[in-house]
């Protein structure tokens, strides 16, 4: 019998949620939703689990970690959204077991896995690059928004000026169809993430994978997943940036 894990971090099932379990359930034979106790709900969100169909027994733990250490498993699956530091390391402990990992994709069912996505940037000297990042954002997410850096970001930050004017920066941001929302943001909405999600009230923040790792950004993942948000990192276009178009245009 091959024995399948979720761990359900969720108390409400929306249609995501619910085809999450039904693409784990379909990967074994038997499928163990481990609900996230702590809450004082456990009972009824036992019940509730229980009582979906292609689930055949619902658990408690206090996090994805433990439930993979507790439980018999065959495969650890978990929906793509779920990228906290507890479901990292409860894939890398999965892995150090010799259980196969299964990362679901939500969206294959024509469901994208959050509601709100934010990425931020300056955005000059809009490239390819900048099209790439946006269209992978706009995939996972219903609504995309967009915050562009302001001209204090550029000098303080980023040690430069920007070629294009921050309100035409804007205005193009918000002309790409794949970007609902643009608008420009502080330094200090750039610089704390934590102040960006209270501000916008997003789902999920997209960044660049050269952040991933980092003390920061570990950090930053904690303090997310405690209010129900995400971080997603994407690899930038490779051979192509707004520093290399400044280089060849002084060539000119």
């Amino acid at each position: 019998m091959r024995r399948v894990l979720f761990f359900a971090d969720f108390a409400v099932l929306d249609p995501a949620s619910i085809e999450a379990i039904r693409q784990a359930a379909s990967a074994g034979d038997h499928l163990t939703v481990v609900i996230k106790g702590g809450n004082g709900h456990e009972a009824r969100l036992t019940e509730m689990f229980a009582s979906i169909k292609g689930v055949d027994e619902a658990l408690v733990a206090s996090s994805c970690s433990e439930a993979v250490s507790r439980y018999k498993f065959d495969v650890f699956a978990r929906s793509a959204k779920q990228s906290n530091n507890d479901f990292i390391n409860a894939e890398s402990l999965a892995k150090s077991m010799d259980k196969e990992v299964l990362v679901l994709s939500v969206a294959r069912s024509g469901l994208k896995p959050y509601k709100i996505g934010y990425t931020c940037g300056v955005f000059d000297l809009f490239h390819i690059g900048h099209l790439n990042l946006l269209e992978k954002c706009k995939s996972m997410c219903d609504y995309l928004m967009v915050g562009v850096c302001d001209d204090n970001y550029v000098r303080e930050i980023k040690k430069t000026k920007p070629i294009i004017e921050l309100s035409d920066r804007v205005r193009i941001l918000n002309a790409v169809k794949c970007v609902d929302e643009a608008f420009p943001v502080t330094i200090e909405e750039t610089q704390d993430k934590m102040l960006a999600l209270a501000k916008f009230n997003f789902n999920v923040l997209f960044s660049g994978d050269d952040w991933k790792g980092s003390e920061r950004y570990r950090k930053t993942e904690e303090q997310f997943a405690a209010c129900g948000a995400s971080i997603e990192y994407f690899p930038y276009t490779a051979g192509i940036s707004t520093s290399d178009i400044k280089e060849k245009m002084d060539e000119l």
